[in-house]
């Protein structure tokens, strides 16, 4: 019973220093945790085809601070989503 208590002590203990510690993610991390994956699909005609065709490429969310507004949105090139009309 007393070791189980123990246990219990230390658990309280060590998990309410995780919980206070402050955590700075470097820029990295929140570089790497703000890139979104974009697929879009469109229409295109090869030698007198109609096809279906996927793009694939990367954006960055960012948010636009203008007054008191944040515009949410993601940044991405111009090819990803060229001749494209549906995207995840």
């Amino acid at each position: 019973m007393r070791t189980l208590i123990g246990i219990l002590f230390f658990v309280l203990i060590v998990q309410d220093n995780i919980f206070c510690q402050e955590y700075k993610p470097s820029i990295s991390e929140l570089i790497i945790n703000s890139t979104i994956r974009i697929e879009c699909r469109g229409d295109t005609t090869i030698n007198g085809k109609k096809m279906r065709f996927t793009s694939i490429g990367t954006g960055f969310y960012f948010v636009f601070s203008i007054d008191t507004f944040q515009i949410p949105v993601i940044v991405t090139n111009h090819h990803v989503i060229k001749s494209c009309d549906t995207g995840i």
